[in-house]
């Protein structure tokens, strides 16, 4: 009898297709694993720059402000109170004279305030100046503009604000620099469902250029 040559099926055994799909599942799962790491790479790098976009224009705009004010006050909920100087020699605060950075919790942002009107509002001397601080501090400049005849335009000079510290180098009123610290913080959602936060943090240093050093003001520099 001739003997009959065996015909091979063509096909994938069970233990051949139980390895392929393991195989395959390793695979999927490592591109699946390397398209969320360089999502959230790429969504906090976006994050990031976004922050340092918001920091650096608040930074500059602090450091100016800083360098053309005569006098400098911190009041006691950490808002910075700057006299840019008598620019009417009258030898009287002029609300128009005033500028200030305060940071606002609710929205995350930091403020910078500045004035029209309201002429000679109070004596350039450390009480008058003082005096402003607290009513920036109690919310007293917001509505009283329409008593003492000016208005106040807020310009948001940063967003995504954790907080905004002051450290004079000097008690007010004899503070001529100050250090900052501006903490930023955003959630970097780029990539649904990570919930990641980027957290960033500018330092500066900003010192009067001519700071004012009469009427008992920065006696030390006399």
């Amino acid at each position: 009898m001739a003997a009959r040559a065996r015909v091979r099926r063509g096909g994938f055994t069970l233990v051949e297709l139980m390895l392929a799909m393991m195989v395959s599942g390793m695979i999927l799962s490592a591109v699946a694993g390397l398209a969320w790491a360089l999502g959230t790479y790429n969504g906090q790098g976006e994050a990031v720059a976004e922050l340092a976009i918001q920091g650096r224009f608040a930074s500059t705009l602090l450091a100016r402000d800083l360098r053309a004010a005569r006098v400098a006050a911190v009041t006691d909920g950490g808002a910075l109170v700057l006299w840019m100087g008598d620019t009417y020699a009258n030898d009287l605060l002029d609300i128009e004279e005033i500028v200030v950075y305060r940071y606002q919790a609710l929205p995350q942002q930091v403020e910078r305030c500045s004035f029209v009107g309201g002429y000679g509002v109070t004596y350039i001397n450390p009480d008058g100046i003082w005096n402003v601080a607290i009513a920036a501090d109690a919310g007293i400049l917001d509505w009283a503009g329409s008593v003492l005849g000016y208005t106040m335009s807020k310009q948001v000079v940063c967003n995504h604000v954790a907080g905004l510290s002051f450290y004079p180098k000097r008690a007010y009123p004899q503070t001529a620099s100050l250090e900052y610290v501006l903490r930023l913080s955003r959630a970097e959602d780029i990539v649904r469902g990570t919930g990641q936060t980027v957290d960033l943090n500018f330092y500066g240093t900003g010192t009067l250029r001519a700071p004012l050093v009469n009427d008992d003001f920065c006696s030390q520099l006399q």
